[in-house]
């Protein structure tokens, strides 16, 4: 199955940022997209630590531009490969 970005609805974004573990909010976007390495979430999001804390500790706002964030870094990703 090939990657779909477009697959992430605003919505689905929206639920993701409010799942306080990141790994499982990855899950939920990845698993919708078609991804299926972290590969580049585990790039974009290298500043967390182990314990994840400060995706726990944010708020949905910034949770979202975070997701936002990691969504163009796919999209970059995806490019270079085509």
């Amino acid at each position: 199955m090939p990657i779909c970005l477009d697959s992430i609805s605003p919505g689905l974004l929206a639920h993701a940022a409010t799942v306080p573990d990141l790994d499982e909010a990855l899950r939920l976007l990845q698993d919708a997209a078609g991804i299926r390495h972290g590969d580049v979430a585990g790039q974009y999001f290298y500043f967390m630590d182990a314990e994840h804390s400060q995706w726990f500790e944010a708020s949905t706002a910034q949770r979202v531009i975070w997701l936002k964030g990691w969504i163009e870094a796919e999209k970059a990703d995806l490019k270079r490969y085509r």
